[in-house]
């Protein structure tokens, strides 16, 4: 942990200067006569640039250096300030500009002042072309950056990584070990595979960078989790997943997958033992494959490890461009929109290829399903994608590209989830797969509202939303933290998937929050836990014939610790630690922790004392189930028949020593 600065803004006045100065920012109040002006802005390093065709707004922007232009009051239900824009400017006459030049736009100005900027998030100098800052690395758009929210997790109360936290990555190679945003930070396996292709090279060199590409350090880009640590053997298979996951990696990215009609129970079960020693896999739901025809072929293909469970499944969403009409471009005759934020193809078009602009347009567009990834029900999350900056192919080749804009893809969507759990695991590497599953979909964005993604192609097919970085780590921080932090379980709808939040924060604050149907959520709090307005909790509602198998338990431990438990994992990690070895040989791995019908108990060192008795009891402390004369080092029971609810699973010894005593929730 830093302690906490702000970074102060500055313009350079003189091209001549070889000095920095403070800048006095104006700010302004201005109201637009339509509430559906919202001109096309960009950032070019320094201020603002107008995109559209209107001469007077042109003019407006090129001859006044603007900061910043944005709705001031998004969540207000008065006209008046749902039309107001917030301005910062480096010029004190530009307000009437706007009111006088631009009359047509504005009805409304206020000054409010000036000030010396700062900014309360840290940006590294490697940002790129939308940074606050000045950037120091490629002259490049790295718009994800900005859709994740990462800079939030970046603060100076948060994280940029950690050494000890490693990323493994299991997409091609080899490394680029000397360039500098992997000097230093990688570990190559001894047996890993490299290649001479060109495309398998950049491929593995891209999503190691977009990951964890040194950050602030004045070159090319920087990666989400860009203090963490890679650690690199090749292109991917799941042996050498499960290699990655015994070599020490706490995250393991999969930018690939294999099309399976049927899963496989040998995979299966090789996931379900990396989970189990606390590493957490992130891999791709992969992209839409076109036959000779040019016809999509596998739009309901299930790929692996994607689809198993215990991984996270990710899928892509446009992340750069507003709906609105100055964002619309004629191709071939047709309307078309490219990357429009928050929806789940790289492109949208107009039903009967028409458009008024004087109604809302995501009443008026569909998604080209050609320009979406697979999407299905096994999909966890979805991160940026279309548009982007081809970082491995630069690698290769020295030449600034970007992704192609007319389909996503999950390449590079899917190491920005591996470098935000990195940053989450920086802060806690006690997080169980399901508590870093349950911090990702709960802080991500949800898009389920907007018409386009509710077709029945996508609709409960593109997970929890859209990836929110900075959110993520912000409720990890809050929950770990006991003192002086609320943690909030906020602005999502579920109807399925299982939640576990243990928090030792003051308060935790569920809001505008619902869980129906067939989720399930449990929430353990050391002090409070507070449902505000909005919150909706229905999962398991006996309106539904047949009832269905959900449930909320809340409950309030006040000796909860965040804590990690030894795991042979950690164990492998340092051989040569006694005190960690002894409690490696007294180790039990319970799997899973959420249990539909059957739970093992395995210790992974064969050694030392052998489980004799297991017991099940309820919150109550009453035992419901036992099972005597065992004498085994592994075994499985059937919990089928226990009710829905919290149990806890204590093993006994031949001399009734307690061997190990965890908590499970039956579903």
């Amino acid at each position: 942990m830093k302690m906490k600065q702000f970074l102060t803004l500055f313009i350079v006045l003189f091209c001549a200067c070889n000095f920095n100065c403070f800048a006095q920012n104006h700010q302004y109040y201005v109201r637009a006569i339509s509430h559906d002006f919202e001109p096309k802005l960009e950032h070019n390093g320094t201020s603002l640039i107008y995109k559209g065709r209107d001469e007077v707004l042109k003019d407006l922007f090129d001859t006044n250096t603007i900061y910043v232009f944005e709705k001031a009051f998004t969540n207000s239900s008065k006209s008046n300030l749902q039309r107001t824009f917030y301005v910062e400017t480096d010029s004190s006459n530009s307000l009437d500009e706007f009111i006088v030049e631009a009359a047509s736009f504005f009805d409304y100005g206020e000054y409010l002042g000036n000030f010396t900027a700062e900014l309360a998030y840290h940006y590294p100098n490697d940002y790129g072309l939308t940074s606050p800052v000045t950037n120091l690395g490629l002259p490049v758009y790295l718009h994800y950056l900005d859709y994740i929210n990462a800079a939030m997790a970046w603060d100076d109360d948060y994280t940029t990584g950690s050494s000890d936290i490693k990323i493994g990555i299991s997409d091609g190679g080899p490394l680029f070990v000397n360039n500098l945003e992997f000097i230093g930070k990688n570990e190559i396996l001894p047996n890993a595979t490299n290649s001479t292709n060109p495309s398998v090279i950049g491929h593995g060199n891209g999503v190691a960078g977009i990951a964890a590409a040194r950050g602030d350090n004045g070159h090319d880009i920087t990666g989400v989790c860009y203090d963490c640590n890679i650690m690199m053997n090749g292109y991917g298979n799941f042996n050498r997943i499960l290699e990655l996951a015994n070599a020490g990696a706490d995250i393991i990215n999969c930018s690939w997958g294999v099309h399976r009609t049927t899963p496989s129970p040998t995979e299966q079960e090789c996931i379900d033992e990396i989970a189990a020693s606390g590493t957490v896999i992130v891999a791709a739901s992969f992209n839409l494959r076109s036959n000779s025809n040019g016809e999509v072929y596998n739009y309901d293909y299930l790929y692996y490890p994607a689809s198993y469970n215990n991984v996270i499944s990710v899928a892509a969403v446009a992340h750069i461009n507003d709906l609105i009409c100055d964002n619309i471009e004629i191709v071939g005759g047709i309307p078309i929109i490219r990357s429009p934020k928050d929806y789940v193809g790289a492109k949208v078009t107009f039903f009967n290829n028409a458009y008024d602009c004087t109604q809302p347009l995501e009443d008026q567009v569909e998604i080209y399903r050609k320009s979406t990834t697979i999407l299905n029900n096994k999909v966890d999350i979805l991160a940026p994608s279309g548009g982007m900056f081809s970082y491995g192919s630069y690698l290769v080749t020295g030449v600034i590209s970007y992704q192609g804009d007319t389909g996503l893809a999950t390449s590079n969507a899917t190491p920005q989830v591996s470098g935000t759990v990195g940053l989450m695991k920086s802060l806690n590497n006690c997080l169980s797969f399901n508590e870093v599953e349950s911090i990702l979909k709960i802080s991500s964005k949800y898009i389920g509202d907007i018409p386009a993604n509710q077709h029945s192609y996508y609709n409960n097919k593109f997970g929890s939303g859209g990836l929110n970085t900075g959110k993520a780590v912000a409720l990890t921080d809050a929950l770990m933290n006991e003192y002086g932090s609320v943690a909030y379980l906020e602005d999502q709808k579920f109807s399925r998937w299982d939640f576990v939040f243990n928090g030792v924060s003051e308060n935790i604050v569920m809001r505008n929050q619902e869980f129906k149907d067939t989720s399930t959520v449990t929430v353990t709090a050391k002090n409070v836990i507070t449902l505000e307005e909005g919150t909706l909790l229905e999962p398991g509602s006996s309106f539904t014939n047949p009832p269905m198998d959900g449930f909320a338990l809340f409950e309030i431990d006040p000796s909860l610790v965040i804590s990690c438990p030894p795991t042979t994992l950690r164990q492998n990690r340092n051989p040569d630690k006694d005190t960690e070895v002894g409690l490696a040989e007294q180790l039990f791995v319970i799997y899973p922790t959420i249990v539909e019908s059957e739970i093992s108990i395995t210790k992974e060192e064969r050694t030392g004392d052998r489980i004799e008795e297991v017991k099940v009891y309820n919150m109550l402390g009453i035992e419901v189930y036992g099972f005597e004369n065992l004498n085994h080092y592994h075994l499985t029971f059937d919990l089928s028949q226990l009710s829905t609810g919290i149990y806890i699973v204590k093993g006994l010894s031949t001399d009734n020593k307690v061997l190990f005593t965890n908590k499970i929730i039956k579903k």
